[in-house]
């Protein structure tokens, strides 16, 4: 049916249909119907698609210069900013029944989530779409959508919710760009990260790292074992670290053979 409604759309003129596709959204969101608006979004995110790809096309045979992926990239950034924008407009519950209340001696609303796989389905594009790389500028934003649409200011998040974004964000941690090197870099922004996905990272970065990073670990801990970092000041740290820097020179210009590496392997 879906690949109907597009035929019938894309015989159209181009303007005015994506309007008309984002107004059935619109009203699919309303009525809390999730599985209209899943379904919808799908066929913008396809429609997006294939006008892209249509306008290449007409270079090609204008025997302009055409680039297929590019047409993709363009219908992939309009499709993940329309959803960035949707996501925040879509109501956080809906009334689910009434319960008596003593207090206020009258039946009163009970509230419970909704359009939760219209809303894991606009995070499961933004997570996949995180790169690893943290100087992409876009791997950021998309990974800050990410905790923020985890932990808002001013709106519910249901369990429901929150455990289909845990689920999502271990699945996505599962592509071999996230090492437990990538990861240590993204682990270092620990206080704006909320706990439940700090531990999700955490493990992530155990899991990756494997073996070898356990042995490296179990090794870096024994040496900070008498300085015991917990219980010193910042001021000491500090200092700890410009000892092990210059350490690190003194090793480099001795041109040492033996390293950490070689020590872990015996």
């Amino acid at each position: 049916m879906k690949d109907i409604f597009l035929q019938l759309l894309t015989e159209q003129e181009d303007e005015g249909i994506e309007s008309f596709i984002k107004a059935g959204l619109k009203k699919a969101t309303e009525k809390h119907n999730d599985k209209a608006a899943v379904d919808i979004l799908n066929l913008l995110d396809k429609f997006l698609k294939d006008k892209e790809r249509v306008a290449e096309e007409k270079k090609r045979e204008s025997r302009l210069g055409y680039n297929f992926s590019d047409a993709w990239n363009r219908a992939e950034k309009s499709f993940l900013e329309f959803i960035k924008k949707v996501y925040w407009d879509l109501p956080d519950c809906q009334k689910i029944t009434t319960r008596y209340s003593d207090s206020e001696h009258k039946h009163v609303p009970v509230y419970g989530e909704t359009l939760v796989q219209t809303k894991l389905f606009i995070i499961e594009k933004i997570i996949t779409a995180w790169g690893s790389e943290l100087i992409e500028e876009k791997n950021i934003e998309n990974f800050q959508f990410f905790i923020k649409a985890f932990a808002p200011e001013e709106r519910k998040v249901y369990k429901k919710e929150k455990d289909g974004m845990l689920d999502l964000l271990r699945k996505r941690l599962e592509c071999a760009s996230f090492s437990s090197d990538v990861l240590e870099k993204w682990l270092k922004w620990r206080r704006f990260i909320p706990h439940d996905i700090y531990r999700v990272l955490y493990m992530a970065r155990a899991r990756n790292g494997g073996p070898e990073l356990v042995k490296r670990d179990m090794f870096f801990a024994d040496v900070l074992k008498n300085f015991d970092p917990a219980n010193r000041t910042k001021e000491a740290i500090d200092l700890y670290k410009e000892i092990g820097q210059e350490i690190a020179k003194l090793d480099q210009a001795a041109d040492l053979p033996v390293s950490i590496r070689d020590f872990l392997k015996v």
